[in-house]
């Protein structure tokens, strides 16, 4: 833990404070060869066409779910157990565990989002559809030559806009306001996962 908060104390006051960081692979635990090993499950990954979110926003993008929260905490492919694994090793889960001064971390969804010309999300909490997803980890396999921006309305009124980069992680906060805007050009492939800081047990 002291290795920790040398290393990455600066990267938890700014998530404190602004609920949102954006990681290159070597600011994070995370080896090259786990986030190919990501990379390689998501081009193998089917996906559908979702144009509504779980409380009703609009979106346009296809989604390849590895595990789901709804109705129940169920993991849906070999694959997604895999990624969860990855996830939650030594030492990232104790990296996310000090980013967020949590205890304990349950994996609640894993998908691949996929977004090409027109695609977009619309803005949402992630919290909202479940409260117990307090933590997005987004790992971007793939920019969007043009669009395909992360924008977050933090909780003091500002807009920040991100345009993250292959390879690259964002931690995102729960309650925090959000939304991709459309793709113009090329194809945004993100690998997300839903984190509760709280156990649950149903």
């Amino acid at each position: 833990m002291l290795e920790l908060s040398s290393q990455y104390s600066d990267l938890r006051y700014k998530f404190a404070k602004y609920g949102v960081l954006v990681l290159s692979l070597n600011e994070t635990p995370m080896t090259p060869e786990d986030y190919q090993c990501i990379l390689n499950i998501s081009c193998k990954t089917p996906t559908r066409s979702v144009t509504v979110g779980d409380r009703g926003e609009t979106h346009n993008l296809e989604v390849g779910r590895l595990k789901t929260d709804t109705p129940y905490l169920q993991t849906l492919t070999s694959t997604g157990t895999v990624i969860e694994n990855i996830l939650l090793k030594e030492p990232m889960k104790a990296f996310f565990q000090f980013i967020t001064c949590a205890k304990f971390l349950e994996i609640r969804r894993i998908q691949l989002n996929v977004m090409r010309p027109g695609g977009y999300i619309g803005a949402h909490y992630d919290n909202d559809s479940d409260p117990l997803r307090h933590l997005a980890i987004i790992i971007h396999l793939q920019e969007a030559d043009e669009g395909g921006d992360l924008v977050v309305y933090d909780q003091g009124g500002s807009t920040n806009i991100y345009h993250p980069l292959s390879t690259q992680m964002v931690l995102s906060a729960g309650d925090l306001l959000h939304e991709v805007t459309p793709v113009v050009r090329g194809e945004r492939r993100t690998l997300v996962a839903f984190l509760s800081l709280t156990s649950s047990r149903h």
